[in-house]
């Protein structure tokens, strides 16, 4: 594996300041969910990395992608998703 890829691996897998070692499958589905995510959300690559644990919200028989506005200061912000990507993120977290 060259060393670019490493440290983009390396650098996805850090949680709370510490990496974590993930085996190939879980690397795998980490990067599977965030080209679904990306793909269905309209999401830039640094929103996706700075999604909490808890960025899926329920409300009224529908589900929301909360992520924070750093530009317009909102933190919260709520962003319709469809199920399946609900189901994606769900399967990785």
């Amino acid at each position: 594996m060259s060393e670019d890829r490493k440290v983009v691996i390396r650098k996805s897998c850090e949680f709370d300041g510490r990496v974590v070692d993930l085996a190939p499958e879980d690397v795998k589905l980490m990067f599977k969910t965030a080209c679904i995510v990306l793909r269905d959300t309209g999401r830039r690559p640094r929103e996706l990395c700075e999604l909490r644990a808890d960025c899926l919200e329920f409300d009224d028989g529908e589900y929301s992608l909360l992520r924070d506005d750093r530009k317009a200061r909102r933190p919260r912000r709520r962003l319709p998703i469809a199920s399946q990507t609900v189901e994606a993120i769900k399967r990785w977290l």
